[in-house]
Protein backbone atom coordinates (compact mmCIF):
# COMPACT_ATOMS: atom_id res chain seq x y z
CA UNK A 1 0.00 0.00 0.00
CA UNK A 2 2.97 2.46 0.68
CA UNK A 3 4.76 1.46 -2.72
CA UNK A 4 2.02 1.61 -4.99
CA UNK A 5 -0.78 4.31 -3.42
CA UNK A 6 -2.03 4.93 -6.36
CA UNK A 7 -3.56 1.57 -7.55
CA UNK A 8 -4.77 0.86 -3.98
CA UNK A 9 -6.75 4.00 -4.42
CA UNK A 10 -8.14 3.20 -7.68
CA UNK A 11 -8.76 -0.45 -6.52
CA UNK A 12 -10.80 0.63 -4.02
CA UNK A 13 -12.74 2.84 -6.31
CA UNK A 14 -13.19 -0.02 -8.62
CA UNK A 15 -14.38 -2.43 -5.74
CA UNK A 16 -16.84 0.39 -4.16
CA UNK A 17 -18.41 0.47 -8.19
CA UNK A 18 -18.87 -3.73 -8.37
CA UNK A 19 -20.05 -3.84 -4.76
CA UNK A 20 -22.73 -1.11 -6.12
CA UNK A 21 -23.55 -3.05 -8.83
CA UNK A 22 -24.37 -6.60 -7.14
CA UNK A 23 -20.53 -7.86 -8.01
CA UNK A 24 -18.89 -9.14 -4.94
CA UNK A 25 -15.79 -7.13 -5.06
CA UNK A 26 -12.52 -7.48 -2.10
CA UNK A 27 -9.26 -5.57 -3.08
CA UNK A 28 -5.80 -8.04 -1.97
CA UNK A 29 -2.62 -5.78 -1.39
CA UNK A 30 -0.21 -7.93 -2.84
CA UNK A 31 4.03 -7.29 -3.00
CA UNK A 32 5.07 -5.98 -6.05
CA UNK A 33 7.04 -9.31 -7.17
CA UNK A 34 3.91 -11.56 -6.18
CA UNK A 35 1.50 -9.65 -7.99
CA UNK A 36 3.54 -9.67 -11.26
CA UNK A 37 4.13 -13.29 -10.84
CA UNK A 38 0.79 -14.24 -10.40
CA UNK A 39 -0.26 -11.64 -13.31
CA UNK A 40 2.26 -12.44 -16.09
CA UNK A 41 3.55 -15.60 -15.31
CA UNK A 42 0.88 -18.19 -13.32
CA UNK A 43 -1.98 -15.67 -14.95
CA UNK A 44 -4.01 -16.04 -11.95
CA UNK A 45 -6.54 -12.90 -11.96
CA UNK A 46 -9.90 -11.81 -12.18
CA UNK A 47 -9.11 -8.19 -12.09
CA UNK A 48 -5.65 -6.69 -11.63
CA UNK A 49 -4.66 -2.63 -11.02
CA UNK A 50 -0.76 -2.15 -11.65
CA UNK A 51 0.94 -0.13 -14.22
CA UNK A 52 2.37 -1.24 -17.44
CA UNK A 53 5.69 -0.30 -18.46
CA UNK A 54 4.66 1.36 -21.47
CA UNK A 55 6.65 1.99 -24.73
CA UNK A 56 7.95 5.01 -27.41
CA UNK A 57 6.83 2.29 -30.16
CA UNK A 58 3.94 1.35 -31.00
CA UNK A 59 4.76 -2.26 -32.05
CA UNK A 60 4.67 -2.85 -27.91
CA UNK A 61 1.09 -3.64 -29.19
CA UNK A 62 2.05 -6.44 -31.02
CA UNK A 63 3.59 -8.79 -28.18
CA UNK A 64 1.10 -7.10 -25.88
CA UNK A 65 -2.28 -8.24 -28.27
CA UNK A 66 -1.04 -10.92 -30.50
CA UNK A 67 -2.86 -14.17 -30.31
CA UNK A 68 0.57 -16.27 -30.67
CA UNK A 69 2.28 -14.80 -27.45
CA UNK A 70 -0.74 -15.86 -25.17
CA UNK A 71 0.45 -18.55 -24.00
CA UNK A 72 3.75 -17.13 -23.19
CA UNK A 73 4.82 -15.38 -19.47
CA UNK A 74 5.43 -11.58 -18.86
CA UNK A 75 3.96 -8.75 -20.76
CA UNK A 76 2.98 -10.78 -23.81
CA UNK A 77 -0.68 -11.20 -24.20
CA UNK A 78 -1.59 -11.60 -20.33
CA UNK A 79 -5.23 -11.32 -21.10
CA UNK A 80 -5.67 -14.35 -23.33
CA UNK A 81 -6.89 -12.23 -25.61
CA UNK A 82 -7.74 -13.74 -28.98
CA UNK A 83 -8.87 -11.91 -32.45
CA UNK A 84 -8.24 -12.62 -36.34
CA UNK A 85 -8.53 -9.41 -37.35
CA UNK A 86 -6.26 -7.41 -34.66
CA UNK A 87 -3.71 -10.55 -35.66
CA UNK A 88 -3.48 -9.06 -39.23
CA UNK A 89 -3.49 -5.63 -38.29
CA UNK A 90 -0.67 -6.41 -35.62
CA UNK A 91 1.53 -8.00 -38.62
CA UNK A 92 0.18 -5.18 -41.24
CA UNK A 93 1.58 -2.19 -39.02
CA UNK A 94 5.37 -3.97 -38.58
CA UNK A 95 5.68 -3.60 -42.43
CA UNK A 96 4.39 -0.07 -42.79
CA UNK A 97 5.21 3.41 -41.75
CA UNK A 98 4.17 7.00 -41.92
CA UNK A 99 0.76 7.39 -42.99
CA UNK A 100 -0.13 4.06 -43.87
CA UNK A 101 0.92 2.57 -40.34
CA UNK A 102 -0.37 5.24 -38.56
CA UNK A 103 -3.80 4.33 -40.40
CA UNK A 104 -3.49 0.88 -39.74
CA UNK A 105 -2.90 1.44 -36.06
CA UNK A 106 -6.18 3.52 -35.85
CA UNK A 107 -8.38 0.98 -37.09
CA UNK A 108 -6.38 -1.51 -34.85
CA UNK A 109 -7.21 0.55 -31.49
CA UNK A 110 -11.30 1.37 -32.79
CA UNK A 111 -11.31 -2.71 -32.68
CA UNK A 112 -9.29 -3.30 -29.29
CA UNK A 113 -11.44 -0.27 -28.02
CA UNK A 114 -14.55 -2.25 -28.55
CA UNK A 115 -13.02 -5.50 -27.38
CA UNK A 116 -11.86 -3.79 -24.18
CA UNK A 117 -9.51 -6.75 -22.90
CA UNK A 118 -7.92 -4.27 -20.50
CA UNK A 119 -9.07 -0.96 -19.48
CA UNK A 120 -6.95 2.21 -18.93
CA UNK A 121 -8.37 4.00 -15.95
CA UNK A 122 -5.42 6.47 -15.07
CA UNK A 123 -2.45 8.02 -16.25
CA UNK A 124 -0.62 9.21 -12.67
CA UNK A 125 1.37 12.13 -12.70
CA UNK A 126 5.16 11.08 -12.17
CA UNK A 127 6.30 13.58 -9.02
CA UNK A 128 9.71 13.19 -7.65
CA UNK A 129 11.71 15.33 -5.82
CA UNK A 130 16.00 16.20 -5.60
CA UNK A 131 18.87 18.17 -4.16
CA UNK A 132 20.50 20.84 -6.26
CA UNK A 133 22.85 21.96 -3.90
CA UNK A 134 26.01 18.63 -4.57
CA UNK A 135 24.56 18.02 -8.50
CA UNK A 136 23.35 19.65 -11.21
CA UNK A 137 21.23 18.42 -14.80
CA UNK A 138 18.61 16.22 -13.11
CA UNK A 139 16.15 17.25 -15.78
CA UNK A 140 18.18 17.13 -18.98
CA UNK A 141 17.09 13.19 -19.85
CA UNK A 142 14.20 13.07 -17.55
CA UNK A 143 14.44 11.67 -13.97
CA UNK A 144 15.25 7.98 -13.05
CA UNK A 145 16.29 7.21 -16.40
CA UNK A 146 19.76 5.73 -17.35
CA UNK A 147 20.70 9.26 -19.14
CA UNK A 148 19.72 11.01 -16.29
CA UNK A 149 21.80 9.62 -13.88
CA UNK A 150 24.79 9.96 -16.49
CA UNK A 151 24.17 13.79 -17.26
CA UNK A 152 24.46 14.79 -13.81
CA UNK A 153 27.37 16.65 -12.94
CA UNK A 154 29.09 16.75 -9.29
CA UNK A 155 29.04 20.91 -8.41
CA UNK A 156 32.47 22.39 -7.16
CA UNK A 157 33.40 22.38 -3.74
CA UNK A 158 30.51 20.15 -2.72
CA UNK A 159 31.34 17.26 -0.42
CA UNK A 160 30.36 13.39 0.22
CA UNK A 161 29.88 11.31 3.41
CA UNK A 162 32.87 8.45 3.49
CA UNK A 163 31.77 5.21 1.71
CA UNK A 164 29.53 2.39 3.59
CA UNK A 165 31.21 -0.02 5.59
CA UNK A 166 29.85 -3.68 4.31
CA UNK A 167 31.03 -5.50 6.76
CA UNK A 168 29.24 -3.77 9.90
CA UNK A 169 26.32 -5.09 10.74
CA UNK A 170 24.46 -1.99 9.78
CA UNK A 171 25.58 0.74 7.59
CA UNK A 172 24.74 4.66 9.07
CA UNK A 173 22.99 6.73 7.29
CA UNK A 174 26.23 9.38 7.39
CA UNK A 175 27.89 5.96 5.63
CA UNK A 176 26.01 6.98 2.20
CA UNK A 177 28.59 8.55 -0.33
CA UNK A 178 28.18 9.51 -3.77
CA UNK A 179 24.58 10.38 -5.38
CA UNK A 180 21.93 8.95 -2.67
CA UNK A 181 17.99 8.13 -3.83
CA UNK A 182 15.53 7.02 -2.36
CA UNK A 183 12.86 3.99 -3.64
CA UNK A 184 10.08 2.75 -1.79
CA UNK A 185 10.81 -0.63 -3.85
CA UNK A 186 12.80 -3.40 -2.48
CA UNK A 187 12.83 -5.80 -5.32
CA UNK A 188 16.21 -4.80 -6.89
CA UNK A 189 17.54 -5.28 -3.62
CA UNK A 190 16.77 -9.13 -3.87
CA UNK A 191 17.12 -9.52 -7.54
CA UNK A 192 18.74 -8.35 -10.54
CA UNK A 193 17.71 -10.69 -13.46
CA UNK A 194 17.13 -8.72 -16.02
CA UNK A 195 15.39 -11.36 -17.18
CA UNK A 196 12.84 -11.69 -14.27
CA UNK A 197 9.70 -9.71 -15.38
CA UNK A 198 8.15 -9.73 -11.83
CA UNK A 199 10.98 -7.71 -10.38
CA UNK A 200 11.37 -5.38 -13.36
CA UNK A 201 8.63 -2.51 -13.69
CA UNK A 202 11.26 -0.39 -15.40
CA UNK A 203 14.53 -1.48 -16.70
CA UNK A 204 16.55 2.00 -15.25
CA UNK A 205 18.82 -0.27 -12.49
CA UNK A 206 19.56 -2.97 -14.44
CA UNK A 207 20.11 -0.36 -17.85
CA UNK A 208 22.69 0.80 -15.94
CA UNK A 209 24.28 -2.84 -15.36
CA UNK A 210 23.86 -3.85 -18.66
CA UNK A 211 24.34 -1.74 -22.20
CA UNK A 212 22.56 -2.40 -25.06
CA UNK A 213 23.37 -2.09 -28.76
CA UNK A 214 21.72 1.06 -29.48
CA UNK A 215 19.87 3.15 -27.00
CA UNK A 216 16.87 5.71 -27.45
CA UNK A 217 17.95 9.21 -26.56
CA UNK A 218 15.69 11.92 -26.98
CA UNK A 219 13.51 9.89 -29.28
CA UNK A 220 15.83 8.48 -31.59
CA UNK A 221 17.43 5.29 -31.62
CA UNK A 222 21.64 5.62 -31.43
CA UNK A 223 24.55 3.76 -31.49
CA UNK A 224 25.90 2.78 -27.77
CA UNK A 225 27.37 -0.42 -27.64
CA UNK A 226 27.98 -0.19 -31.18
CA UNK A 227 30.05 1.58 -33.10
CA UNK A 228 27.64 1.73 -36.57
CA UNK A 229 25.57 0.06 -38.44
CA UNK A 230 24.40 -0.60 -42.31
CA UNK A 231 21.59 -2.27 -44.13
CA UNK A 232 22.13 -5.01 -46.32
CA UNK A 233 20.92 -4.17 -49.26
CA UNK A 234 19.86 -7.80 -50.95
CA UNK A 235 19.12 -10.00 -47.61
CA UNK A 236 19.32 -13.23 -47.92
CA UNK A 237 15.56 -13.74 -45.75
CA UNK A 238 12.70 -12.13 -46.48
CA UNK A 239 12.85 -9.31 -44.34
CA UNK A 240 15.83 -6.61 -43.48
CA UNK A 241 19.31 -7.51 -42.28
CA UNK A 242 21.88 -5.66 -40.27
CA UNK A 243 25.32 -5.34 -39.99
CA UNK A 244 26.41 -4.09 -36.71
CA UNK A 245 29.87 -3.13 -35.39
CA UNK A 246 30.82 -2.99 -31.97
CA UNK A 247 32.93 -0.46 -30.67
CA UNK A 248 36.55 -1.90 -30.06
CA UNK A 249 37.93 -2.91 -26.64
CA UNK A 250 34.15 -3.22 -24.86
CA UNK A 251 34.29 -5.50 -21.62
CA UNK A 252 32.62 -7.48 -18.97
CA UNK A 253 32.72 -5.93 -15.28
CA UNK A 254 34.67 -9.46 -14.94
CA UNK A 255 37.06 -8.51 -17.49
CA UNK A 256 36.33 -10.70 -19.96
CA UNK A 257 36.30 -9.80 -23.78
CA UNK A 258 32.61 -8.21 -25.12
CA UNK A 259 32.48 -9.83 -28.82
CA UNK A 260 29.71 -10.49 -31.44
CA UNK A 261 29.80 -13.80 -30.44
CA UNK A 262 28.03 -12.49 -26.92
CA UNK A 263 25.56 -10.79 -29.03
CA UNK A 264 24.83 -13.94 -31.61
CA UNK A 265 24.07 -15.84 -28.35
CA UNK A 266 22.18 -13.12 -26.59
CA UNK A 267 19.48 -13.36 -29.43
CA UNK A 268 19.22 -17.15 -29.10
CA UNK A 269 19.17 -17.30 -26.06
CA UNK A 270 16.52 -15.10 -25.45
CA UNK A 271 14.71 -17.03 -28.28
CA UNK A 272 14.84 -20.28 -25.79
CA UNK A 273 16.64 -19.99 -22.53
CA UNK A 274 16.50 -23.95 -22.42
CA UNK A 275 19.06 -23.95 -25.83
CA UNK A 276 16.81 -26.74 -27.22
CA UNK A 277 17.17 -28.55 -24.15
CA UNK A 278 13.61 -28.75 -23.16
CA UNK A 279 10.62 -30.28 -25.24
CA UNK A 280 8.99 -26.64 -25.41
CA UNK A 281 11.21 -23.39 -26.21
CA UNK A 282 11.01 -21.26 -23.22
CA UNK A 283 11.33 -17.74 -24.10
CA UNK A 284 12.60 -15.18 -21.63
CA UNK A 285 9.84 -13.05 -20.23
CA UNK A 286 11.45 -9.46 -21.05
CA UNK A 287 12.40 -8.53 -24.52
CA UNK A 288 10.41 -10.84 -25.92
CA UNK A 289 8.69 -8.88 -28.49
CA UNK A 290 11.95 -7.45 -29.39
CA UNK A 291 13.76 -10.29 -29.90
CA UNK A 292 10.71 -12.17 -31.92
CA UNK A 293 11.89 -9.93 -34.72
CA UNK A 294 15.37 -11.31 -35.26
CA UNK A 295 15.19 -14.44 -37.02
CA UNK A 296 18.89 -15.20 -37.03
CA UNK A 297 22.06 -13.58 -35.43
CA UNK A 298 25.43 -14.80 -36.84
CA UNK A 299 29.05 -13.27 -35.47
CA UNK A 300 31.16 -12.56 -38.69
CA UNK A 301 34.10 -11.43 -36.54
CA UNK A 302 34.82 -10.75 -32.93
CA UNK A 303 33.48 -7.48 -33.75
CA UNK A 304 30.96 -7.47 -36.83
CA UNK A 305 27.44 -9.20 -36.43
CA UNK A 306 24.81 -10.07 -38.68
CA UNK A 307 21.26 -9.46 -38.03
CA UNK A 308 18.59 -10.89 -40.34
CA UNK A 309 14.97 -10.06 -39.15
CA UNK A 310 11.38 -11.74 -39.80
CA UNK A 311 9.36 -9.89 -42.61
CA UNK A 312 9.08 -6.02 -41.03
CA UNK A 313 9.76 -2.72 -41.79
CA UNK A 314 13.43 -1.01 -41.16
CA UNK A 315 12.18 1.23 -38.54
CA UNK A 316 10.29 -1.72 -36.47
CA UNK A 317 13.03 -3.96 -37.03
CA UNK A 318 16.21 -1.44 -35.35
CA UNK A 319 14.14 -1.95 -32.04
CA UNK A 320 15.80 -5.03 -31.80
CA UNK A 321 18.94 -3.60 -30.90
CA UNK A 322 17.43 -2.17 -27.66
CA UNK A 323 18.02 -5.76 -26.36
CA UNK A 324 21.18 -6.13 -24.24
CA UNK A 325 23.93 -8.69 -25.00
CA UNK A 326 24.40 -10.88 -21.94
CA UNK A 327 27.79 -12.75 -21.13
CA UNK A 328 27.73 -15.65 -22.98
CA UNK A 329 30.46 -17.52 -20.47
CA UNK A 330 28.02 -16.53 -17.41
CA UNK A 331 24.41 -17.14 -18.75
CA UNK A 332 24.90 -20.49 -20.60
CA UNK A 333 25.03 -22.16 -17.12
CA UNK A 334 21.50 -21.11 -16.65
CA UNK A 335 20.27 -22.62 -19.70
CA UNK A 336 18.62 -25.35 -17.39
CA UNK A 337 15.52 -26.31 -15.83
CA UNK A 338 14.52 -25.10 -12.58
CA UNK A 339 11.20 -25.99 -10.44
CA UNK A 340 9.84 -23.10 -8.80
CA UNK A 341 6.52 -24.00 -6.49
CA UNK A 342 5.72 -20.44 -7.30
CA UNK A 343 5.72 -20.61 -10.67
CA UNK A 344 2.60 -22.88 -11.84
CA UNK A 345 2.71 -25.92 -13.80
CA UNK A 346 5.07 -24.18 -17.09
CA UNK A 347 8.29 -25.15 -17.61
CA UNK A 348 10.89 -22.85 -16.49
CA UNK A 349 14.86 -22.48 -17.01
CA UNK A 350 17.16 -21.26 -14.36
CA UNK A 351 18.01 -18.06 -16.81
CA UNK A 352 14.57 -17.33 -15.52
CA UNK A 353 14.26 -17.62 -11.81
CA UNK A 354 18.11 -16.60 -10.96
CA UNK A 355 18.67 -13.52 -8.57
CA UNK A 356 21.67 -12.93 -10.54
CA UNK A 357 22.61 -10.67 -7.40
CA UNK A 358 26.52 -10.49 -8.63
CA UNK A 359 25.62 -9.47 -12.07
CA UNK A 360 28.46 -9.11 -14.69
CA UNK A 361 27.24 -6.41 -17.36
CA UNK A 362 29.25 -3.93 -19.83
CA UNK A 363 26.95 -1.04 -18.17
CA UNK A 364 28.56 1.90 -17.06
CA UNK A 365 27.82 1.10 -13.44
CA UNK A 366 28.94 -2.16 -12.13
CA UNK A 367 27.67 -3.88 -8.90
CA UNK A 368 29.12 -3.25 -5.43
CA UNK A 369 26.73 -4.05 -2.44
CA UNK A 370 23.65 -4.30 -1.37
CA UNK A 371 21.60 -5.26 2.21
CA UNK A 372 18.02 -6.75 1.25
CA UNK A 373 15.29 -4.38 1.92
CA UNK A 374 17.97 -1.51 2.63
CA UNK A 375 20.11 -0.39 0.15
CA UNK A 376 21.69 -1.48 -3.26
CA UNK A 377 25.09 0.14 -4.51
CA UNK A 378 26.77 0.46 -7.61
CA UNK A 379 29.77 2.11 -8.55
CA UNK A 380 31.57 2.92 -11.86
CA UNK A 381 32.82 0.98 -14.33
CA UNK A 382 36.24 2.71 -15.21
CA UNK A 383 36.70 0.27 -18.48
CA UNK A 384 33.25 1.45 -19.89
CA UNK A 385 33.69 2.67 -23.38
CA UNK A 386 32.24 6.56 -21.79
CA UNK A 387 35.37 6.88 -19.81
CA UNK A 388 37.68 7.31 -23.34
CA UNK A 389 37.93 10.39 -24.38
CA UNK A 390 37.14 11.75 -28.47
CA UNK A 391 33.62 10.45 -28.56
CA UNK A 392 31.44 12.17 -30.58
CA UNK A 393 27.53 12.19 -31.73
CA UNK A 394 24.49 11.50 -29.80
CA UNK A 395 27.22 9.72 -26.54
CA UNK A 396 29.04 12.74 -26.60
CA UNK A 397 27.65 14.63 -23.64
CA UNK A 398 27.68 11.51 -21.47
CA UNK A 399 31.83 11.20 -22.13
CA UNK A 400 33.59 10.61 -18.80
CA UNK A 401 30.41 8.38 -17.56
CA UNK A 402 28.78 8.50 -13.90
CA UNK A 403 30.33 11.60 -12.03
CA UNK A 404 29.65 10.49 -8.72
CA UNK A 405 31.94 7.70 -6.91
CA UNK A 406 28.52 5.67 -6.59
CA UNK A 407 25.30 5.53 -6.68
CA UNK A 408 23.06 4.46 -3.13
CA UNK A 409 19.43 3.90 -3.65
CA UNK A 410 18.31 3.55 -0.36
CA UNK A 411 14.81 1.49 0.47
CA UNK A 412 12.44 3.54 2.17
CA UNK A 413 8.43 2.54 3.36
CA UNK A 414 7.11 5.31 1.91
CA UNK A 415 7.26 8.47 -0.17
CA UNK A 416 6.67 11.15 3.16
CA UNK A 417 9.98 9.08 4.44
CA UNK A 418 11.43 9.17 0.89
CA UNK A 419 10.91 13.61 0.85
CA UNK A 420 11.76 13.57 4.79
CA UNK A 421 15.34 12.22 4.08
CA UNK A 422 15.66 14.79 1.25
CA UNK A 423 14.89 17.63 3.32
CA UNK A 424 17.29 16.91 6.01
CA UNK A 425 20.07 16.51 3.34
CA UNK A 426 20.48 12.81 4.08
CA UNK A 427 19.55 11.82 0.41
CA UNK A 428 19.37 13.71 -2.99
CA UNK A 429 16.53 12.78 -5.00
CA UNK A 430 13.45 10.21 -5.00
CA UNK A 431 13.66 7.70 -7.48
CA UNK A 432 10.03 6.37 -7.03
CA UNK A 433 7.61 8.70 -7.71
CA UNK A 434 5.68 10.25 -4.25
CA UNK A 435 2.08 11.39 -4.17
CA UNK A 436 1.46 15.05 -4.07
CA UNK A 437 0.25 14.83 0.08
CA UNK A 438 4.14 14.11 0.03
CA UNK A 439 5.19 17.87 -1.46
CA UNK A 440 6.81 19.49 1.20
CA UNK A 441 5.38 23.66 1.47
CA UNK A 442 7.62 26.23 0.18
CA UNK A 443 10.41 27.27 2.30
CA UNK A 444 11.07 24.14 4.11
CA UNK A 445 14.68 23.44 2.31
CA UNK A 446 16.50 25.99 -0.34
CA UNK A 447 18.06 23.36 -2.02
CA UNK A 448 14.91 21.03 -2.74
CA UNK A 449 12.95 20.83 -5.74
CA UNK A 450 9.84 19.10 -7.20
CA UNK A 451 9.41 17.99 -10.66
CA UNK A 452 6.13 16.42 -11.86
CA UNK A 453 5.62 14.65 -15.55
CA UNK A 454 2.19 14.21 -17.12
CA UNK A 455 2.03 10.44 -17.74
CA UNK A 456 1.33 11.06 -21.33
CA UNK A 457 4.09 13.73 -22.25
CA UNK A 458 6.85 12.68 -23.80
CA UNK A 459 10.27 11.28 -21.76
CA UNK A 460 12.07 14.35 -20.19
CA UNK A 461 9.13 16.64 -20.43
CA UNK A 462 9.25 18.25 -17.10
CA UNK A 463 8.04 21.14 -14.93
CA UNK A 464 9.68 21.91 -12.42
CA UNK A 465 8.74 23.85 -8.78
CA UNK A 466 11.49 24.91 -5.80
CA UNK A 467 9.96 24.81 -2.72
Amino acid sequence: TDSAPRAILIARFLAEKLLAVGIDAQVVPMRPEELLRDVLVNRRFDVYVGRHPGSHDPDFLRPLLHSRFASEPGWQNPFGYANLQVDDLLVSQRLESGRARNATLRTLQRTVATDCPFAVVAFPDDIRSVRTDRVTGWTDHGLHTVESYLALERRAGSTAPDPPDWNASTTPETGESGLRMTTTDDRPTKNLNPLSVEFRDGGTITGLLYDPLARSIDGELVPWLAESWRWIDEPAADGPALEVTLRDGLRWHDGERLTTSDVAFTYDFLTDTSMGEMEIPVPAPRYRGLTSLVADAAALDSRTVTLEFVTSSRETALRALSVPPLPAHVWRETATPATVASLGDGSVTEAIVWENMDPVGSGPLEYEGSTVNERLVLTPYDDHFLARDGLDGPVEPFEGGFSSDRLTFRVVPSGEAAVELLLSGAADGTATSVMPQNVPPGGHADDAQVFTRSANAPNGGFMSTTS
